[in-house]
């Protein structure tokens, strides 16, 4: 006969993993563990506001993917900028594929829905600069391998008024 029992582990409203432990009467234990991929996507529509990579301080997990969709009015622009940023960073299990691994992708959409990339970061980077898209909507995609994991990142966004042309003043 055996008994169950189930660690769920909830963070920022998603279920992320779940491990199950068999044990039988003679208290040996076999583990099961699945990645469940249920939700880890986040719709940011605050004039600022900040995000975090699962589980942040501590390491995120292996196979996540998770996407934070920020919008701002029409008439206004999103910057992003990154606190901490460390992700996976060994070459031999990422190989020549520069960020093959663990990284953070960040796309603009257009009114069309048309997506252009402004960058694709992985690895430790002790300073990012603020990303600024052209657009009113941004997306930020995380993703983790299956082989290491690290601290992951913390970001924070503000959107601005769009500037639509210059003005000269002649003297």
């Amino acid at each position: 006969m055996y008994r169950t029992h189930r660690d769920v582990r909830v963070t920022q409203g998603a279920v992320y993993s779940m491990l199950l432990c068999l044990k039988s009467l003679k208290d040996k234990c076999n583990f099961l563990h699945w990645q469940l991929s249920i939700e880890c996507k986040w719709n940011l529509n605050q004039a600022s506001g900040e995000f975090s990579s699962p589980y942040f301080p501590s390491n995120y997990h292996n196979f996540q993917d998770c996407q934070w969709n920020i919008t701002a009015p029409r008439d206004h622009v999103i910057r992003l900028q990154f606190g901490v940023f460390e992700l996976e960073s060994n070459p031999s299990s990422c190989g020549n594929n520069r960020c093959g691994c663990d990284y953070v992708d960040i796309r603009q959409e257009s009114l069309k829905g048309d997506l252009t990339t402004l960058g694709k970061y992985c690895a430790t980077i002790s300073s990012l600069p603020i990303i600024q898209s052209s657009t009113n909507k941004m997306i930020v995609t995380f993703h983790s391998d299956h082989v290491v994991t690290a601290k992951g990142f913390n970001a924070s966004y503000t959107t601005v008024p769009k500037l639509t042309g210059w003005i000269l003043l002649a003297n």
